[in-house]
């Protein structure tokens, strides 16, 4: 089974609301999801916490919606950004191979942890540009929230959040897109 994530807050400091996750989520197998949010105290162990979160969305137990919009959804996308491939396009690869496996999934999750903890949420919103055409995209997805296909139509622009537009780019790597921040 594999949880949903629709958004997720981890609140860093050491204050009296520090060292608390926060997640909104829901089973795959609920039709139709049913959202609940789920408050975990990390005050000991944040960084642990946090680093079993990257393993279970590295092994796919955890899953993004593509419309989901934190500073941790964009951890996932710069994590996949800095090794190269996204944690299913790695497990295909190293598949007969588990110590490089392991090696890979350590690095990810040491960078989505780095990502979460220093990184800085864009909370910009963009217009996907491709052939300097501002273009719609939806997105098909299955039911565990896995992107399936990308689909792109020229009419009104689609308003996208840097997570949306980091997934146009890893679902359509070979076609040219640009983006610009809505004014």
């Amino acid at each position: 089974m594999c949880v949903i994530i629709k958004s997720m807050s981890i609140r860093r400091g050491t204050d009296k609301r520090g060292g608390k996750i926060s997640i909104t989520c829901a089973d795959s197998n609920v039709a139709p999801r049913k959202y609940v949010r789920k408050t975990i105290d990390a005050s000991d162990d944040l960084v642990e916490q946090v680093s079993d979160i990257g393993k279970a969305l590295f092994d796919g137990r955890m899953r993004f919606l593509p419309s989901c919009s934190c500073m941790a959804h964009e951890a996932y996308y710069l994590a996949c950004d800095h090794v190269h491939a996204t944690p299913q396009e790695a497990r295909a690869k190293y598949a007969d191979d588990a110590d490089a496996l392991s090696g890979f999934r350590n690095d990810w999750v040491a960078w989505f942890s780095s990502q979460i903890f220093n990184g800085t949420h864009d909370a910009n919103r963009y217009v996907l540009m491709k052939d300097v055409r501002p273009v719609r995209v939806r997105f098909v997805t299955d039911d565990e929230a896995n992107v399936t296909d990308v689909r792109l139509a020229d009419g009104k622009p689609s308003i996208l959040s840097r997570e949306q537009i980091m997934i146009v780019q890893w679902a359509c790597p070979d076609d040219a897109f640009a983006s610009r921040p809505v004014s």
